[in-house]
């Protein structure tokens, strides 16, 4: 468990390096101008590729923990599946802002090449799942790896060179190809050809009505967490924008040491469910919630009390506005830790479609009181959002699986959980 542990940090340590080092790189070379101009093509290429996403990341390695001999056949459906969709939403980008919307910021070049570049990288972050599912996490930590360096190099260099965002963009999409040929090489290493069922339809279309419920919860569940981005760019453009994400880029990093430990106890939870053995199911939900709480409080006491060290080290007196944004933002991280440790059970129970609706619930409540607050309160405003909308979904999931919880929110760490959120507040 310790090596699976450790092999989803390294995989996920890298990943750092594409979706949070290099921010910080660009932020050293760009003004916050120029830098949230292209953040927010980032943002809208991230948020239009859950389509193609479709929340196979959780479904398909749930059902493969379960049943490993039918990993090629829930492969060749989920991947055909993802074929269909990304065909689909491509069709409907051109066609859209082609013909309907033409004066769109989509029309940029540099919008379509990123794109591009997240459809790459969207496969082959698909191309590990099965591996993972059998617990070879060390062929997905030898691709995040590769991949994620292979990036973070290039566009270090290409700063030095060219430090346009055009040119960026391309960086991006070469090294994405890149890595999609990569990760199709190291699972067809691995499992062999997967393309050996006849193709029909009818599996398609039955392959994205069953991870529908999965889709719904990926696609709100980001867009909760990145909705407040365009809302910010919308209401305080490029500028505003840059400083937000210079915050949040710091928490999200944070985050991912969340997104180990419940990838790390998602194929152990499933088999034991399955398997109706309670004792180690019990077991590891405890292992798995106390690691999460302990370092819940750890990371958001840091940045509670060190938010100007760690904008100061990070990025130039430029970006001095975001020290009180992530102040704030350690409530949301601690929250995020919590919910996301109680989102794994909704889905392992199979009660997935209860953590759509929480979801939906919270991005309701997230693009409302955004709306509201960030015309009056600014930045800090967008942070209030979301503090509120990460509260009520937590409290919707310990509603949810107060069963379950029973066994984990009990009167010590409920009284550890409510000092531990009013010193956050104060």
């Amino acid at each position: 468990m310790f090596k699976n542990i450790y092999l989803m940090f390294v995989t996920l340590g890298f990943r750092l390096l594409s979706n949070v080092a290099i921010f910080f790189i660009l932020a050293r070379f760009w003004s916050v101008d120029v830098l949230g101009d292209f953040m927010y093509l980032i943002t809208l290429s991230s948020i239009l590729i859950l389509v193609s996403d479709y929340g196979f990341n959780i479904r398909l390695v749930k059902e493969i923990s379960s049943d490993p001999s039918s990993l090629k056949k829930y492969l060749y459906q989920s991947f055909f599946a993802k074929v269909f969709l990304t065909l689909f939403l491509l069709i409907g980008i051109i066609f859209y802002f082609e013909w309907v919307d033409q004066g769109s910021v989509f029309k940029e070049e540099e919008f379509y090449i990123l794109f591009l570049s997240y459809i790459f990288n969207s496969f082959s972050n698909f191309f590990m799942l099965p591996l993972r599912a059998i617990g070879r996490f060390d062929i997905e930590s030898k691709h995040s790896t590769i991949s994620n360096l292979l990036l973070f190099v290039g566009v270090s260099i290409g700063l030095f060179l060219v430090n346009t965002p055009m040119e960026i963009a391309i960086i991006y999409l070469v090294a994405r190809l890149i890595s999609f040929i990569y990760g199709y090489f190291l699972l067809y290493k691995v499992i062999g050809n997967f393309f050996i069922f006849k193709f029909k339809l009818n599996i398609v279309v039955l392959a994205i009505k069953n991870n529908f419920s999965y889709a719904i919860h990926l696609i709100v569940g980001t867009l909760y967490f990145q909705v407040d981005s365009l809302i910010v760019h919308y209401y305080a453009g490029g500028h505003g924008l840059g400083i937000y994400q210079a915050a949040t880029r710091i928490v999200f990093a944070l985050l991912m040491i969340s997104e180990v430990l419940c990838n790390v106890y998602l194929p152990k939870l499933s088999l034991a469910f399955k398997e109706n053995n309670e004792k180690e199911y019990i077991k590891s939900i405890k292992v798995m919630f106390r690691y999460n709480f302990i370092i819940a409080i750890a990371l958001s006491f840091v940045i509670k009390f060190f938010p100007a060290f760690l904008v100061n080290t990070l990025f130039d007196e430029e970006f001095i506005g975001a020290i009180v944004i992530l102040e704030l933002l350690s409530i949301v991280l601690f929250l995020r830790f919590l919910s996301s440790a109680l989102g794994v059970l909704l889905t392992i129970q199979n009660t997935q479609s209860y953590r759509a609706i929480a979801v939906i619930v919270a991005l309701i409540l997230n693009i409302l009181f955004s709306v509201f607050l960030i015309p009056k309160f600014g930045l800090i405003g967008a942070v209030y959002a979301n503090i509120v909308s990460n509260f009520v979904l937590l409290i919707i999931y310990l509603f949810v699986i107060k069963n379950t919880t029973i066994f984990i929110i009990n009167k010590r760490n409920m009284i550890v959980l409510i000092v531990v959120l009013l010193i956050l507040i104060y």
